[in-house]
């Protein structure tokens, strides 16, 4: 009896001390089975939110916890290894480490692109010269951002079509897609080269070539590591944006290029767009059920479906735009009304159209005698398109131009056409003795919006002998054949004569002092 009490005492301290491991559990053991689901508390952690359980929550990451508040001094989770719903993990900056609703978000981090919307924020510091910098946005991958399989074009050709459409100006699409090569290859040969390219935005789509090259998971996101933190090293998220896309679905097994391999990475990308403040596309969970559609999304190009046909790469492309090229962004980026009336950012009549912003702006212009060489005081109105083409419009407010018709110019990127309605003083193109005689119209000439030059306005004579040049008019302004005007006098009419090369001649007029120019218009 003793003999069984003393083994009665011995097996009770040897299930006190680690009796979970003696304990069957089907296939495993009890103890196997409760570290799966390990809680911090389980190894010290105090989950009060205020202790530092930076040991406790490294040794139970993957565990299962409820509605638990971990802070550490820091996290490291490279595979991104899912963490317990309801358990927070924070930096003393109460930064969260593992946002739960990233587990089931396909794309986030748009917060992180504030470089690249700077550039297109018309309120915002980066824009200090209207919107006609170039913004480069550089794609960096293998043949699928190359564009392998495609017809109708290589992603950066339907990236830089969308840009247009959704009115995002001098946007550049940069295609760094290198066929057939890995990540870790990148690092060495390619990196360097997208940072020369100096984007603004870089898209990342590497990762679909490692596996079939021998790399396992672990090897894979450690390299894309790597990568990132040598270009946050040399650009930091306020000088360049990065966009990091997931490997693309994949059917070829005799390649290790399937499904279930790049599940295996990808809340281990989710974690690298979080640890590098880049915002995060997961294109192969959107296309996943793409992977047996060979010739339909897919080629057949290495014995499996691996490149992206037409439809397939253009859905990508568009979730990348999503991102980059918000549809709301045209709400700020080209249909906003602003209204300069000074400052850095105000535009002036003399600059050429590609100076001013897209949408619509409003510059008031004062008096006396016009201002930057407007045609009127009063406002001009521009409305500048993504595809650089501007109608502007200058209305007469008041001051000497009070009453005049409307000034209309159409431009194009770096040219200007003629003022069509704005009124020119014909004055400074006066000879012969002739000059500017009291009137209630000043004698001017202007375009019409029928192409037709017209003048007004009374001028005192000068030098009378028939053929004497009394002005000639500029470029723009003269007839394309000889014309003759029947023009009214102080003692009757007179001919005035107007040559191709703008020179006006008066026939007709002797002892006149004063010629009346309201009857002049012909076409040019």
């Amino acid at each position: 009896m003793g003999i069984i009490k003393s083994g009665f005492v011995q097996w009770r301290a040897a299930l006190a001390a680690g009796g979970a491991v003696l304990i069957g559990f089907k296939n495993t053991t009890v103890a196997a089975k409760l570290a799966r689901i390990l809680s911090p508390l389980d190894v010290g952690g105090a989950g009060d939110g205020v202790a530092d359980d930076t040991a406790a929550v490294a040794e139970t990451v993957g565990a299962v916890d409820k509605l638990r508040n971990y802070k550490v001094s820091s996290f490291s989770n490279p595979m991104g290894a899912e963490t317990p719903d309801g358990v927070a993990v924070h930096a003393v900056t109460h930064r969260v480490f593992n946002p739960s609703q990233h587990k089931f978000m396909q794309v986030f981090g748009a917060e992180t692109l504030q470089h690249w919307f700077g550039l297109f924020a018309r309120n915002s510091n980066t824009v200090a010269s209207g919107d006609g910098a170039v913004k480069r946005m550089v794609l960096s991958g293998d043949s699928v951002t190359y564009g392998s399989g495609n017809t109708v074009g290589v992603p950066a050709n339907v990236l830089d079509i969308l840009a247009g459409q959704r009115g995002y100006k001098n946007v550049s699409v940069i295609n760094h897609g290198q066929p057939g090569a890995a990540a870790f290859q990148w690092i060495d040969m390619f990196l360097q080269g997208d940072l020369d390219a100096n984007p603004d935005l870089l898209v990342i789509g590497w990762g679909d070539n490692d596996f079939g090259l021998g790399r396992t998971a672990e090897q894979l996101l450690a390299v894309m590591r790597t990568a990132l933190t040598r270009l946050r090293a040399a650009r930091p998220p306020e000088q360049m944006s990065i966009i990091l896309r997931t490997p693309t679905t994949m059917t070829d097994p005799a390649n290790n290029r399937t499904g279930w391999r790049i599940e295996q990475v990808i809340e281990g990308y989710k974690q690298l767009a979080r640890d590098f403040q880049c915002a995060f596309v997961d294109v192969y969970s959107m296309l996943q059920n793409s992977h047996d559609a060979l010739g339909v999304w897919m080629d057949n190009s290495a014995g499996g479906a691996v490149h992206p046909l037409d439809v397939m790469q253009e859905h990508i492309c568009a979730a990348v735009a999503d991102l980059a090229l918000p549809r709301h962004g045209a709400d700020w980026v080209g249909n906003a009304v602003y209204n300069w009336s000074a400052g850095t950012k105000s535009r002036t009549y003399a600059q050429l159209p590609n100076a001013y912003f897209d949408g619509i702006t409003m510059v008031t212009v004062a008096p006396p005698g016009g201002k930057n060489g407007d045609p009127y005081n009063g406002t001009f109105y521009t409305l500048k398109q993504a595809d650089s083409s501007v109608l502007q419009l200058n209305t007469p407010l008041y001051g000497a131009t009070q009453g005049y018709g409307i000034s209309a110019r159409l431009g194009f990127n770096n040219a200007w056409g003629p003022s069509l309605g704005a009124l020119r003083d014909l004055v400074p193109f006066l000879v012969s003795g002739w000059t500017a005689a009291p009137s209630a119209l000043n004698a001017s000439f202007w375009l019409s919006l029928d192409g037709a030059v017209n003048l007004q306005g009374t001028i005192s004579a000068g030098t009378l002998v028939d053929g004497t040049v009394l002005f000639t008019l500029p470029a723009g302004f003269t007839p394309s054949a000889a014309c003759v005007c029947i023009v009214a006098t102080s003692s009757g009419f007179a001919r005035l004569a107007i040559e191709p090369n703008g020179s006006a001649k008066i026939y007709g007029a002797a002892g006149v002092t004063y010629i009346a120019l309201n009857s002049v218009k012909f076409k040019g």
